[in-house]
């Protein structure tokens, strides 16, 4: 697989990669923006005002880059990296139009600078290149030329992000309540306008009253929907056809995410899909759950394949399969389950299906099969 530019540069020794640090790097935007003001005062030369914007659009570049994971001790580096792409030049004389023109554009250069940052690919690229050609296109001739290509304005304005933003980013892509958001907004007098403004916005989505996940264009990481579908609506835990296709024992892909729960069933339409809940009897519920740990922040419930093969037959409206014959039908058949992958089944979570009572037919014929093929 190849590798992206950023790791190239680290493959070479021009970049390190280092773990994030949101704390460093929104102090680095607060530097960018002290070094902006003083590129804005009148009383100061013109190269004094440059070498200010020019060291704001370093900061800013540089948090980019620690945002991203990565670290360079070299100010060309911070510059001068950019795709492919970027293979037009821009050069102006820097005079007091000039230097207008730079303080126009360097109002968004610190959320430009990080307004795609963590995401690894073009859009990454245009924000650090952005940042370096803000100063560098305007620069006098004893600069490095910036190549880079032109950044429509409707880029700028689409993909800014601001220091609160970059905090908010940092809760990665796991769903929080409001009691979450009230800390980050505790200057503000209407936190809650302040949301609907985020949610009008994508910064956040609501996935039900009260509950959110951190928009796409600001996320960090990919979102779990099993644990998404814990979220929502509990106690559950994902089973029947997602749980089923999670496990590899269905060939289709299933974009709805099924579970089980132990209270009324219910169907959530949020942004990120439809989720489904079904009822299942208190004392079957707990059967052969796990719970899957995908990193230190995300673990969700899930339903081992015997329990959601299980819950399949039990839960599947009038279901005929009763002798093991007819299950087989089903179940190679209707489900187009590979007989091989039933071969290494904890039998002893059926057989306790089987012992608690519900469709005892269709469930012993279910253990009959499994374990013809154990």
């Amino acid at each position: 697989m190849a590798l992206s530019p950023l790791d190239n540069l680290v493959r070479i020794g021009q970049l390190k990669a280092e773990p994030c640090n949101v704390h460093e790097a929104a102090r680095m935007l607060a530097m960018a923006r002290t070094r902006l003001a003083d590129a804005r005062l009148g009383n100061v030369s013109l190269e004094g005002r440059f070498t200010s914007a020019y060291n704001a659009a370093h900061a800013a570049a540089l948090a980019a880059l620690r945002w991203q994971g990565y670290r360079s001790e070299n100010r060309y580096t911070v510059f001068q990296w950019h795709g492919d792409e970027y293979n037009s030049h821009n050069t102006t004389r820097l005079d007091e139009g000039g230097m207008k023109a730079l303080l126009l554009k360097l109002d968004f250069m610190q959320r430009i600078a990080v307004a795609s940052a963590w995401r690894k690919g073009p859009l990454n690229r245009h924000a650090l290149s952005a940042v370096a050609g803000l100063v560098l296109s305007l620069a006098p001739s004893k600069f490095t030329i910036c190549r880079l290509n032109r950044i429509k304005s409707d880029f700028l304005y689409t993909n800014v992000m601001s220091v609160l933003e970059l905090q908010l980013a940092s809760l990665g892509a796991v769903p929080f309540g409001r009691e979450v958001l009230l800390p980050l907004l505790a200057t503000y007098k209407r936190p809650n306008d302040k949301i609907a403004e985020w949610l009008g916005q994508g910064v956040l989505v609501a996935l039900k009253r009260g509950l959110y996940v951190v928009g796409a264009p600001w996320r960090r990481g990919s979102l779990s929907l099993p644990l998404l579908a814990n979220r929502l609506y509990g106690p559950s835990c994902v089973s029947l056809d997602y749980a089923l296709s999670l496990h590899g024992l269905i060939p289709e892909r299933v974009y709805e995410v099924t579970s089980v729960c132990m209270r009324r069933g219910r169907v959530v339409d949020s942004a990120l899909g439809r989720f489904t809940y079904t009822r299942l009897p208190g004392p079957l519920y707990p059967l052969g759950i796990r719970q899957e740990v995908v990193s230190h922040d995300v673990a969700y419930l899930v339903a081992g394949p015997e329990k959601a093969l299980c819950d399949k037959v039990f839960l599947t409206p009038k279901l005929q399969a009763m002798g093991r014959a007819a299950m087989r039908a089903f179940l190679f058949e209707d489900l187009r389950i590979e007989p091989a992958s039933l071969a290494d089944f904890d039998l002893d979570v059926v057989r306790r299906y089987v012992a608690l009572g519900g469709k005892p037919r269709q469930m012993q014929a279910l253990l009959g099969v499994l374990e013809d093929e154990a």
